[in-house]
């Protein structure tokens, strides 16, 4: 029988990556969406007691280990002797092999995820300083590990080498959290007397020691935004404190705007990304005028217009005939067919090179690969596709910067 695998741009290995600014807008439309991360003592309780659920098989595997040892040079045999400390774990390896160890990991994943490891490192980043890089990366990497939504089961012959692995994985994170409770000092706490530079109506604050270059840069970056903010309507947002910090988040991450504490925070060594840091800071500051100054559901009210408008437009797109080819990644895709499977139009496509499988892809995402149709629709940009919050900083960002089309200017003009 072929196989068949749900495939969608964005989703398949075939598929390209975004680039690194939508990488860092989407992690800071996360931290948005938590609005408050709460205590990283409470995350770090609860993911050690979904770990303590775990313990036991872990203990374990020296004794499972011992007895897929006794199976191999016992092949003749199908239990050891009754009594022997290996017949209950051989009566259990018989009946379920290693895979039981494999199928518990995507679950243990999703409960120490939803238990606080979805949002503990990235509060750990947003509310404390770290003077030691090496513990900072660790933290870093620990909100990369949980980026994702889930984890694939491995081979079940796998089972025991991943599940040993893993666990000792998580237990690493929890040190590094405890580590970060131990030693993080609290923003506004750092000591020492920070910098301060006027840009405009703001204050750029100094708290990561940065050169006078780094400060010169910030400085320019908040002043062009301002300027940009201000000839565009928007000047309500330019006020307060805008802090200068080694890390506000992930790695690529440039700028971040709190909701809840209507603060302001740039990362340092913006130099050689200034162009998409100030795109970045202009759609932050969109977030501020949103969540401060706009009443009612006007931007939920915007985004549906747009949306609407872009339904409109790919209800118009051509069906794919079968036979035609699209390239991806050099990989050479064949249409199958096209069909409609009673709530979409989904193409069906296969591999040229004979590789086995059917893939399914959504009629949009099959002309987006062709590279017919802007995966954006009719919105300003493909992450402004996410939802209205982030449809209007958007908007926000290319309307300073001037690449807003006119007709979505005007419904912006509107509610400002």
């Amino acid at each position: 029988m072929t196989p068949r695998t749900s495939w969608s741009p964005g989703s398949s290995p075939a598929t390209p990556r975004g680039s690194r600014v939508q990488a860092s807008r989407v992690v800071a439309r996360y931290l948005r969406e938590a609005r408050s991360y709460g205590d990283p003592k409470v995350y770090l309780e609860a993911m050690a007691r979904v770990l303590n659920l775990y313990r036991n098989d872990y203990e374990k595997i020296p004794l499972m280990r011992q007895g897929i040892r006794w199976m191999n040079e016992n092949p003749e045999m199908v239990y050891p002797p009754p009594g022997d400390k290996l017949f209950e774990v051989v009566k259990e390896l018989r009946r379920y092999g290693q895979g039981m160890y494999a199928v518990s990991l995507p679950r243990m994943y999703a409960r120490m995820h939803e238990a606080g490891g979805g949002k503990v490192f990235l509060a750990l980043l947003q509310q404390l300083s770290f003077t030691d890089k090496r513990l900072r990366k660790r933290i870093e990497k620990g909100g990369e590990f949980y980026g994702r939504t889930r984890v694939q089961k491995p081979k079940s012959d796998q089972g025991l080498d991943v599940f040993q692995k893993t666990f000792e994985q998580y237990e690493a994170q929890l040190k590094t959290i405890q580590e970060a409770i131990a030693k993080g000092v609290p923003h506004g706490a750092e000591g020492g007397e920070a910098t301060k530079l006027p840009a405009g109506p703001f204050t750029v604050v100094n708290t990561g020691g940065f050169s006078d270059e780094d400060m010169e840069t910030a400085v320019k970056l908040v002043t062009k935004a301002t300027a940009l903010l201000k000839q565009h309507g928007y000047g309500k947002v330019c006020y307060g404190d805008i802090y200068l910090r080694n890390t506000v988040g992930p790695p690529r991450w440039a700028a971040f705007y709190s909701t809840d504490k209507d603060e302001m925070f740039i990362r340092g060594n913006l130099k050689r990304k200034f162009d998409s840091a100030l795109h970045t800071i202009i759609h932050e500051l969109g977030h501020r005028y949103e969540y401060r100054f706009l009443k009612g559901n006007v931007t939920r009210d915007l985004y549906r217009a747009i949306d609407r408008q872009t339904e409109m437009s790919e209800e118009k797109l051509p069906w794919p005939k079968s036979g035609e080819r699209v390239m991806q990644k050099g990989v050479v895709f064949e249409v199958v067919t096209t069909e409609y499977t009673g709530r979409s139009v989904q193409v069906k496509l296969k591999m040229t090179d004979g590789s086995p499988g059917v893939y399914k892809v959504p009629l949009q995402g099959y002309h987006q690969l062709t590279g017919k149709r802007n995966p954006a629709g009719k919105f300003v940009s493909q992450y402004a596709r996410k939802d209205q919050h982030e449809n209007f900083a958007e908007m926000v960002a290319h309307h300073c910067l001037g690449t807003l089309p006119q007709e979505q200017v005007d419904l912006l003009e509107a509610i400002i």
